[in-house]
């Protein structure tokens, strides 16, 4: 199982390959089920459903996980500090606490579909080589580990929606933007806003303007978040999109600055 540091292995085997699955035990209660694969099976499917869900929250704290991997290492680029992957790695893990809110999120989808975490594992091991729930096993794996390295996640099992193109996906991005900034502008310009409030105002901004363009743009992305970020972290392996991307974001935060710069004409305090 993953660790950190020494740390307790995972909550539930969704990060990490099932172990059980060579025993005697496990392959005739496969063998068994697969010969039964034309009739319904309420078992696997409840565990896709946990599954997919699961994967949804959990994409979310790896979007975390990648945000803060990613400023950790320009900072540490930039300053010249140097430390191992795995100390850094392990590192990271332990600042998110992504094993812990990983635990939670496991307790809560639980809870949802009527069951506990240990029985999801175990519905888990059961299905270990169905092909559809080791997607989502190596795909939990492939999140976590591509956060950490500073990489966008992307959602197992996520098919990117035809109308999704690299050319929408930065239109979405640049409708998102102008309506951040636009929310920013507004907010100050009607208050005064103290310093110790800019970040919340800041944060609360990048928030509302995403969820309000996505739910525009809610039939190209499927009603699904997941699947627009999802998209993006896919295209970002594309150096000419990565390179788009990046200027349409440094455009923005050029215009985030110049908000908050004095005008020309104002005069300072002394």
């Amino acid at each position: 199982m993953l660790s950190a540091g020494g740390q307790r292995p995972t909550p539930i085997a969704l990060v990490t390959a099932v172990a059980l699955a060579s025993t005697t035990a496990l392959l005739l209660v496969v063998l068994g089920r697969r010969k039964s694969s034309k009739a319904p099976d309420p078992e696997h499917e409840q565990l896709l459903e946990i599954l997919a869900e699961l994967s949804k929250k959990f994409f979310n704290t790896c979007q975390d996980l990648y945000q803060l991997a990613k400023s950790v290492r320009e900072k540490m680029q930039s300053s010249g500090v140097t430390a191992s992957e795995d100390t850094l790695n392990q590192q990271l893990l332990r600042q998110s606490k992504v094993f812990e809110k990983l635990e939670t999120i496991t307790a809560e989808v639980a809870a949802k579909f009527g069951c506990t975490s240990a029985e999801i594992q175990d519905m888990q091991t059961r299905a270990a080589r169905d092909p559809v729930v080791r997607q989502y096993t190596e795909g939990f794996q492939q999140m976590l580990s591509d956060a950490v390295a500073g990489m966008p996640p992307i959602l197992p099992n996520a098919t990117i929606p035809p109308a999704l193109t690299e050319e929408k996906v930065l239109q979405i991005q640049g409708e998102a933007q102008i309506l951040e900034a636009s929310k920013i502008k507004d907010k100050v310009g009607r208050s005064k806003v103290e310093w110790s409030q800019l970040g919340e105002v800041l944060k609360t901004a990048h928030t509302d303007a995403w969820d309000e363009t996505l739910k525009i743009y809610a039939e190209e992305v499927q009603g699904s978040p997941e699947l627009y970020h999802s998209a993006v972290a896919t295209y970002m392996r594309n150096e000419d999109f990565a390179k788009d991307r990046n200027a349409l974001h440094e455009q923005h935060q050029a215009k985030m600055v110049k908000l908050f710069k004095p005008s020309n004409g104002a005069k300072t305090k002394n």
